[in-house]
């Protein structure tokens, strides 16, 4: 028995056209089902919630990477600062930062290096506005000495040599740390001052582990060579 024309019909042909759309547009339903499934925070990657609350406004998501960077942010605030409530101020200020500059966010990198960049700028911000107030060199820690004038000359038969050559000695090393290149002279910093392991400061640098190592020598020759003399 043949079959009609109309049983040969696909399902949205045999139907008069009710609706003012083009039937051979063919849509189908489960591209676009919503599944309401409950989100897993706990495991999304940083880069997932910092898009959330950037294109959702999704407070969750931003409490979720508070949680996460709210302990390191303020242990490398204390390595920095090494004082509990100036790094518990800075912490805060970091979070203020987050929740109105998080859309600067680029995920041409990492979102921890990132947040560390972003943790050693608010640091030094806050060290050179502590600076500025006592009028005190704080970005490194070399003792205070180095900072009063050696007296005349006609007064240094009165103070012990050992002092007058201390004195000379940290001078030079301060002028020495200061010839160095921004960069190298951050790295110093962390490193031979504040006390932060390679990968920590490769970390706040972009740089790997063997650059950061090469780095760390090449500072520590270039400032022997300049104060050899003293020594």
């Amino acid at each position: 028995m043949k079959e009609s024309n109309a049983a040969l019909k696909r399902p949205e042909e045999s139907y008069e056209p009710a609706f003012d759309y083009d039937i051979n547009i063919k849509c189908h339903l489960e591209d676009y089902l919503v599944y309401s499934l409950p989100f897993d925070y706990d495991n999304a990657s940083d880069e997932r919630l910092v898009g959330l609350y950037v294109n959702n406004n999704d407070e969750e998501a931003f409490n979720r990477i508070v949680n996460r960077y709210g302990d390191m942010i303020m242990g490398f605030a204390m390595k920095l600062i090494r004082n509990t409530y100036d790094a518990e101020e800075i912490k805060q200020e970091v979070f203020l930062i987050l929740a109105t500059k998080l859309h600067t966010f680029k995920e041409n990198s990492k979102f921890s290096t990132w947040l560390y960049k972003l943790i050693l700028n608010t640091c030094y911000k806050f060290l050179n506005e502590s600076k500025k107030r006592t009028n005190k060199e704080i970005h490194l820690d070399i003792p205070e000495c180095i900072e009063t004038p050696l007296s005349s000359p006609s007064n240094w038969a009165k103070i012990p040599d050992e002092v007058i050559l201390y004195k000379e000695r940290m001078r030079a090393i301060k002028n020495a740390v200061n010839e160095l290149t921004h960069s190298n002279k951050t790295i110093f910093d962390l490193k031979d001052v504040k006390g932060f392991s390679n990968a920590e400061v490769g970390e706040l640098m972009g740089l790997s582990i063997s650059a950061v190592k090469s780095r760390v020598l090449r500072n520590r020759l270039s400032i022997k060579q300049k104060v050899a003399s003293y020594f």
